[in-house]
């Protein structure tokens, strides 16, 4: 019976190839959205969940009315917000700050030789209080104690080093 259903099939394939084209075309097609869609929705319900207390972590945005139509949305506060909001609203527990390095390459002297590196930032001692990373080598406690630190994640420490 399937056999009989496959050659069915087979010939009005043949019989109407443009028709067949246009219809397995749109259903490749649509399934490959639905499947792209699938992975990025699951990707933004997952960022960031390995974290202890994902779900209380938050971040300030600015919104600025330029005029009746336009509004610009700032990625970044000043500096003095944190702790005014610390101080002032009882739900914050913790706060943190991060300045990206966002005007060009950063340069690390390492063994008197300099390497460009443009992904680095910035950060304030209670990052480690609010976010959790896994450390191969030190702990967040000894990135506090020196001001000069640097934290690299395992993939640039082999850069540099190896």
């Amino acid at each position: 019976m399937i056999k009989h259903y496959v050659k069915t099939a087979w010939r009005n394939l043949l019989k109407q190839g443009s028709i067949s084209f246009i219809n397995i075309g749109g259903l490749s097609i649509g399934m490959t959205a639905a499947i792209l869609i699938f992975l990025w929705v699951k990707n933004e319900f997952t960022f960031d969940n390995y974290h202890k207390d994902a779900n209380q972590v938050y971040r300030v945005k600015n919104y600025l009315a330029i005029n009746k139509n336009d509004t610009w949305v700032w990625e970044n506060s000043p500096y003095l917000l944190g702790e005014n909001a610390k101080q002032q609203i009882p739900e914050v527990f913790k706060m943190c700050r991060i300045r990206p390095m966002g005007w060009g390459a950063q340069h690390f002297n390492i063994k008197g030789q300099f390497y460009p590196e443009e992904a680095c930032a910035y950060i304030d001692s209670e990052w480690f209080n609010v976010f959790d990373y896994k450390f191969v080598h030190g702990k967040p406690s000894d990135f506090n104690q020196h001001p000069f630190s640097l934290i690299l994640t395992e993939s640039k420490s082999k850069k540099f080093w190896q």
